[in-house]
């Protein structure tokens, strides 16, 4: 099974301008696809973030909250909320939102103020809304196969090139195989010209 599309820089750069200029709502979606590229939150668990969880009216902000999915031995997850794009992201969405919209409702909303639908299937919910609205905001800024991991992908590499080592990611993922996140991190698309151009 092919990895998911790993999130080069440039495109990153690429896909937030895009955002800002043709977006109906660019703080919602910028929030968005920060939190998709910047943690290891997949989509259904974006899909269930409440906006209590990351954001506190008129008191100290949250730095982390729980996961729904559990690591591979059954410890809990947390996001954490200390990056500081994610922090002037969450700050600029939140500025946006109405004030129908309580502390326990849904983080990330449509255009009209209601919740990315799930599509129940036989093994449970999936975030199916949310993943069209996520793909497509990829594929306007011309990531032509963008997968559900491409944000975990992305968010592994990036700390496996800062010099963060395997255990830690793999405890961030919360992946039940060592192998499923050496595999994420072993086959980095390294760009040699990138590398080349450090050299002075």
């Amino acid at each position: 099974m092919p990895l998911a599309h790993y999130v080069k820089d440039k495109e990153r750069k690429w896909m937030f301008k895009v955002i800002e200029q043709q977006s109906p709502w660019p703080e919602r979606d910028a929030c968005l696809m920060t939190f998709f590229l910047a943690t290891p939150c997949t989509i259904y668990e974006l899909n269930n973030i409440k906006l209590m969880d990351v954001y506190s009216f008129g008191s100290r902000q949250p730095k982390k909250f729980k996961l729904l999915k559990k690591d591979y031995k059954g410890n809990e997850r947390f996001c954490y909320l200390t990056n500081k794009d994610l922090r002037k992201s969450i700050d600029r969405y939140v500025g946006t939102l109405s004030e129908y919209i309580g502390a326990m409702s849904e983080l990330f909303v449509t255009c009209k103020g209601e919740p990315f639908s799930l599509t129940k299937t036989p093994k449970g919910y999936k975030a199916d809304s949310l993943k069209r609205h996520i793909f497509d905001l990829m594929k306007e800024a011309g990531i032509e196969n963008p997968g559900m991991d491409s944000g975990r992908r992305t968010f592994a590499v990036n700390l496996h090139r800062a010099g963060i080592d395997m255990s830690h990611i793999h405890h961030l993922l919360g992946n039940k195989a060592k192998k499923t996140t050496q595999r994420q991190l072993t086959s980095d698309p390294i760009n040699m010209a990138d590398i080349a151009a450090r050299a002075f």
